[in-house]
């Protein structure tokens, strides 16, 4: 709460993620939040602070790097991750999402020396894909597929109706691998059951984190499956997550997908 109520800081940048951080919101002054508005960026875990303080304070927060994963990328952060960044906290209408030109999602060892002094292998990027075409405007919204979830039920969970929702897949049980499928396909489940499909617009969905080619079509699979009652059209493997580099996305923006213009865009500026 420092952060917040300190007038000298302007923006708050996350270290990491944190996987209990929804323990935090009872603690928390959405109040003061309110009348004391900071960048907030971050990613992952921090979803759930993202969608507490959109519910409760109705705030725009900016789901982005954070310092160790993106900021601390040896030798420099990557350049479309800053680009994004920069772009998205100028006070300029945001405009088009293009897709990087390549991308990774190796993971290095901090523990390790060697790690810690190479820059990360990069491969190339083949864009985005639509699993479902259509058109569709409406305020962004979106977070962590694994975070967000905890909130179902909960006052911290936000209107989604008439809105996109962008989602996106975290590491499994260790860091090298990706989220199961399974608990995937459980997980959007969970957002049917809760109603979320009947309100949203359009769907969002960002690169997988460490899924092989297979586990990448069957992740394909397991949308439609979990959407073929909707007709709302999807965006796959967005520059949004666990894969860097990362777009930022402000929570809270009008949005428009496009799938006969190839389009992703944010049609507002997120800062004064």
């Amino acid at each position: 709460m420092d952060a917040f109520t300190d007038k000298e800081i302007k923006m708050i940048i996350c270290e990491i993620g944190g996987n209990t951080i929804n323990k935090t919101l009872p603690y928390l002054d959405f109040k003061k939040i309110k009348e004391n508005p900071k960048i907030l960026v971050g990613y992952s875990d921090i979803s759930v602070l993202h969608y507490a303080i959109n519910s409760q304070s109705n705030l725009v927060t900016f789901y982005g790097p954070c310092i160790m994963t993106q900021f601390g990328e040896f030798p420099k952060p990557l350049n479309y991750t800053l680009e994004s960044f920069n772009k998205a906290i100028r006070g300029r209408v945001i405009g088009k999402i293009n897709p990087s030109e390549k991308w990774t999602d190796e993971t290095l060892d901090w523990m390790q020396k060697e790690d810690l002094e190479r820059p990360r292998r990069l491969v190339d990027n083949q864009g985005y894909t639509w699993l479902r075409e259509g058109y569709a405007e409406g305020e962004i919204i979106g977070g962590c597929l694994h975070s967000i979830v905890h909130l179902i039920g909960t006052k911290y969970w936000p209107s989604h109706k008439g809105k996109i929702l962008f989602i996106e897949t975290p590491e499994g049980s260790e860091f090298n691998i990706g989220e199961p499928l399974p608990e995937v396909d459980a997980m959007l489940a969970d957002l049917k059951l809760a109603g979320i499909f009947n309100e949203i617009k359009g769907l969002i969905v960002g690169r997988p984190f460490k899924y092989s080619q297979e586990e990448k079509e069957k992740f394909k699979e397991i949308i439609l499956d979990n959407t073929k009652d909707y007709n709302f059209p999807i965006l796959f493997g967005v520059d949004i997550g666990h894969t860097d580099p990362q777009a930022t996305i402000p929570l809270g923006l009008n949005t428009t997908l496009d799938s006969k213009k190839n389009t992703f865009k944010i049609n507002e500026s997120a800062c004064e």
